[in-house]
């Protein structure tokens, strides 16, 4: 498994390639159609751009949400980082659940499991 820091710059490489995607499809972050919205991924990133949530939203409820913020600036920063830190949550929970499984709820932390496992270190600091 990765670390943490490992899994967020890997994650961070796909957000920016997503990015320059989403940048193609929408004339810059200026046109919006219900296709634009089909993947996860596109909904997250550019509602987190105009700082709204895509939770629960469809593509036809992305499209409304946006163009009620058409004078919004777009944040890129938001819009990238938005899928780094959705995926990077994720993996927090499985190095969690790992960790905690190795060490008896965090009770008991073996030499030969950090050997193993150093990448849980932090987690079990």
């Amino acid at each position: 498994m990765e670390t943490l820091y490992e899994y967020a710059m890997r994650q961070m490489k796909v957000s920016i390639s997503h990015y320059f995607e989403l940048v193609a499809k929408t004339c810059n972050f200026q046109k919006f159609d219900a296709e634009t919205f089909k993947s996860r991924y596109a909904r997250q990133m550019i509602l987190a751009g105009k700082s709204l949530s895509s939770e629960g939203l469809t593509g036809k409820d992305c499209l409304d949400a946006v163009s009620r913020v058409e004078a919004v600036k777009f944040d890129i920063e938001k819009c990238v980082s938005a899928f780094v830190y959705e995926s990077s949550r994720e993996y927090v929970d499985t190095l969690l659940n790992k960790a905690k499984a190795l060490s008896g709820s965090f009770t008991n932390v073996k030499a030969e499991d950090i050997r193993k496992n150093s990448f849980l270190v932090p987690i079990w600091q």
